[in-house]
């Protein structure tokens, strides 16, 4: 083992000074300041080097921005900008960037590049395996590979610019708190584990040694005292479980074949969804164990599958997801006595444990099956981790993961119930309804194909004794007692959906086993809203404790990606329109918004169409629309119109569309605008029971309000649709003629075998999809067998007389390619014109560039075919003449 201390020369491979100097993009690409631009019509051959913008950092002092173009034909690059020193940095292929102090860092091929933005002096390293930033000790600390393809780690301060290397290190892990740092070593077929104080200038401390294998997995409690990581024999197989306290310098083992507590003939395992969990008191280690696989001779059997009548799950279902006695069980050890014990079972195979680890709730996900909705009821179970006494907590509840919350300090456990959210406190062990005076509804109309969803939670304050939830429209703050509710926006009186907004490059999706690691937010703060307007507008705002809103942003835009420091003071975001291409842009508080970069300039060359909103009248509901504009718009004409349809579209009004061929379902709106097309996408509202004839009225009452304004070519408009969007299409034209071509992909062309189908990924009967989800029949074929076959494509295809062009992928999973050919044949043996295209080795979407760009081609063919009357795409003429 060695340890230098010493210059950093000897590591680095590059060294110069670079200063970029900030640029603004020019308005206009010609030769003389303020000449107007020759716009042209946009074509396949320009689609190349359009790219996406994302802001991924901000710097502590809020003046730079890190932001990265990424593009579909490589050419990826990652800038920072400064606006207030004009100065800018680009690095090619440059990924995983942050800021450290007052230099910025990021990762290019196998180095990496530290960039002093003070004095613009740059340094390239090689060959960096990982890396990462204590910013407490200023500390940059990395492993670096050395030439016997062995690594060293480097710890480098910026403080005083000394660096600490030490060789044959294998993997590092750097403490929550940042005071310390955990690695693996091997030297001379001796595994070993040291940890460091980085606020110290002791050496390394031994923590254990292997001779006859390795370690891997670090883990550390959440306030950096504690650290257990996995022993392996030679064969890569963890034989013990390691745990270490700081404070006190004692080290724990438990090995899966000497502990007598251990059970018998199972491994510890290691995997992403059951890794190891330390509570923060530092007493308890959650882990997972796994029966030894038995080994079965196949010799003399049958590979006969068996489905029987009487499972709960489908042979398939059970086969992937099912298998509860050879899967994955969690564990408890309580280091400091030796004691054991399994938390989850076969019986009770999923677990969310509270926020203090002193309770896990148990379920299984098989009680009442076979069920037919998505995910059906359970019991809950309350399991007391210190006497492993169980009660029943919650009957028959519904399971959704992300409304089943633990409190972050263990105090209570939320749930939505019975229209309303309710709490458990864990200590006076009883059921408080928080919702059922204030007589507001929690649910909404929020995702596509569900009538009605949970408008959610975001998390708990921070001292555990208030939820914070939504309604349609605002954010509430209820006591745990249900003794005080106050509401802390009035979005419902402006048409406004306020929700706190997602912090800046945090993971908001992050898991403990089963349950959701819930956020805490403090309410005596200010807080940062995200909203979404009904009128198309959106932005965000800031909400402070006595109630008041301030504006950051708001408009008639799409804004987006908001990023800031812990100051709140400069705000930078990304806004665009369907004819703005995305922008960055630098909002400092009190100050007017200010553009510091334009994604996709070259768009100034090209004629680009318009977004507009829409309002229509179905049935006498008002719904909404957007309608997109021809690229070269002359009031005068008339155009063709393309009706893309699917649930609620609304909210795609302001997106921008880059013009590109590789597009997953074959459909592109820029594509369409820049060949003069009128786009339309209607929100369609879903009748249960009725869902084609419902879709239906909708679309064509869309169609009739757009076509009334004289702008649209009645006779050439045509349908299309993906998915549930191609069932609605594949509908439509066989109740009217209003269509004069269609295109239904990935379509449901008969609810009675559709019903009858099963996920062949998830083993799922699709059954699921017609109770109260998607199309919500509320009722089995066997019950209402005429609504299944009156809202079935099938059941009326001998009306359509409208040219069809149907698409599938031949190893789609989520709807059988069968649908698709029902519909095919039976216009094939009615004699109607039709094409059906089969993309081989391709699922629901398709993930081949070249099929993407086929398909789109084919659809933009097809339309061109039937509503411009331009017949050059010979593969039309000779399948439909």
């Amino acid at each position: 083992m060695h340890v230098s201390i010493g210059n950093y020369s000897q590591r680095l491979i590059q060294k110069s000074f670079f200063l970029v100097l900030f640029f603004i993009l020019p308005l206009v690409a010609c030769p003389l300041w303020g000449q107007v631009v020759q716009k042209k019509q946009l074509v396949s051959s320009d689609y190349y080097g359009w790219g996406k913008i994302i802001i991924d950092k901000v710097s502590p002092d809020e003046k730079w921005v890190c932001y990265k173009m990424e593009y579909e034909k490589g050419g990826d690059t990652l800038f920072i900008r400064n606006h207030f020193s004009h100065k800018s940095y680009s690095f090619p292929k440059g990924r995983n960037g942050f800021f450290a102090g007052n230099k910025f860092i990021c990762k290019i091929d196998k180095g990496i590049t530290i960039v002093d933005l003070k004095t613009a002096f740059r340094e390239n390293l090689s060959d960096v395996d990982r890396y990462s930033y204590n910013q407490q000790t200023e500390q940059l600390i990395f492993l670096l590979a050395d030439k016997e393809a062995n690594k060293k780690l480097a710890i480098r301060s910026f403080k005083n610019s000394t660096i600490r290397e030490i060789k044959d290190v294998t993997d590092f892990s750097l403490s929550p708190s940042g005071n310390h740092l955990a690695y693996f070593s091997n030297n001379n077929k001796t595994s070993f584990v040291f940890q460091i104080n980085l606020k110290s200038k002791e050496g390394p401390k031994l923590i254990a040694l292997n001779k006859k294998g390795n370690f891997m997995g670090f883990t550390w409690n959440k306030n950096g005292n504690a650290l257990a990581f996995y022993q392996q024999d030679r064969n890569m197989k963890i034989n013990a479980l390691i745990y270490y306290l700081s404070k006190e310098d004692k080290l724990y083992k438990l090995d899966s074949a000497s502990a007598v507590v251990f059970p018998k003939n199972t491994d510890i395992i290691y995997e992403n969804l059951n890794g190891i969990f330390i509570s923060d008191d530092a007493e308890k280690v959650f882990f997972s164990i796994k029966n030894q696989e038995e080994i079965i001779s196949k010799s003399h059997q049958s590979d006969v599958e068996i489905w029987n009548g009487n499972d709960k799950w489908t042979y398939l279902q059970e086969k992937n997801f099912g298998n509860f006695e050879n899967g994955p069980k969690t564990v408890m050890w309580i280091p400091k006595t030796n004691y054991f014990s399994a938390v989850t079972s076969n019986e009770f195979p999923k677990v969310i444990l509270s926020g203090n680890y002193k309770y896990a709730i148990i379920s299984n996900p098989k009680q009442y099956e076979p069920q037919f909705d998505f995910n059906g009821p359970r019991d809950y179970y309350l399991l007391d981790l210190s006497t492993f006494q169980k009660s029943l907590l919650l009957q028959r509840q519904s399971y959704d993961h992300k409304n089943l919350i633990a409190s972050p300090k263990g105090k209570s456990f939320a749930y939505f119930s019975e229209n309303n959210w309710w709490v458990y406190n864990f200590e006076e062990k009883k059921h408080i309804n928080l919702t059922a005076s204030l007589g507001v509804k929690f649910t909404a109309k929020l995702h596509d194909l569900q009538i009605e969803s949970i408008c959610g939670s975001p998390g708990w304050t921070v001292d555990d004794n208030e939820l914070v939830f939504y309604d349609k429209y605002d954010i509430w703050v209820v006591s745990t007692s249900g003794n005080e509710a106050r509401r802390l926006t009035r979005g419902k009186e402006e048409k406004i959906r306020f929700r706190i907004a997602d912090m800046p490059n945090k993971n908001i999706d992050n898991y403990i086993y089963d349950g959701l690691i819930s956020r805490e937010i403090d309410v005596q703060k200010e807080l940062i809203l995200q909203a979404e307007g009904e009128d198309g507008k959106t932005g965000y705002f800031i909400w402070s404790p006595d109630g008041s809103l301030e504006p950051i942003v708001y408009k008639d835009s799409f804004i987006d990606q908001l990023n800031y420091g812990t100051e709140k003071k400069n705000f930078y975001f990304r806004e665009q329109k369907f004819d703005i291409s995305p922008k960055l842009i630098l909002k400092e508080r009190s100050k007017e918004p200010i553009t510091i970069f334009k994604s996709n300039p070259q768009q100034e060359n090209f004629f680009w169409g318009k977004s507009q909103l829409i309002n229509y009248n179905s049935d006498g509901n008002f719904l909404k629309a957007v309608l997109y504009y021809p690229a070269q718009y002359d009031s005068k004409k008339k155009y063709p119109m393309i009706v893309k349809i699917y649930d609620r579209q609304s909210n795609q009004l302001h997106k921008f569309e880059n013009p590109t061929y590789n597009n997953v379902n074959g459909f592109n709106t820029t594509l369409f605008t820049s060949e003069n097309y009128f786009v339309l996408k209607p929100d369609l509202l879903l009748e249960a029971k009725n869902p084609g004839v419902s879709a239906l009225s909708c679309v064509i009452s869309a169609v009739n309000k757009v076509v009334e304004t004289g702008i649209v070519d009645s006779s050439k408009i045509g349908l299309m649709g993906h998915s549930y969007g191609g069932f609605e299409s594949s509908f439509i034209i066989t109740q009217t003629q209003l269509f004069s071509a269609a295109i239904a992909s990935g379509a449901i062309t008969d609810l009675n075998s559709y019903y009858h189908t099963i996920n062949s990924r998830s083993g799922k009967p699709d059954m699921w999809r017609f109770g109260i989800e998607q199309w919500t029949m509320l009722a089995t074929p066997y019950e209402a067998p005429e609504s299944y076959w009156s809202n079935s494509p099938i059941a009326h295809v001998k009306n359509v007389n409208t040219p069809t062009l149907l698409w599938t992928g031949k190893i789609d999973s989520q709807v059988n390619p069968s649908q698709s050919f029902e519909f095919y044949l039976a216009l094939r043996r009615l004699g109607k014109k039709c094409i059906m295209l089969q993309y081989p080795d391709e699922n629901h979407l398709l993930i081949n560039s070249l099929n993407q760009k086929d398909v789109t081609e084919r659809t933009m063919d097809w339309f061109r075919y039937f509503l411009k009357n331009d017949q050059s795409a010979m593969w039309i003429e000779k399948g439909t003449k």
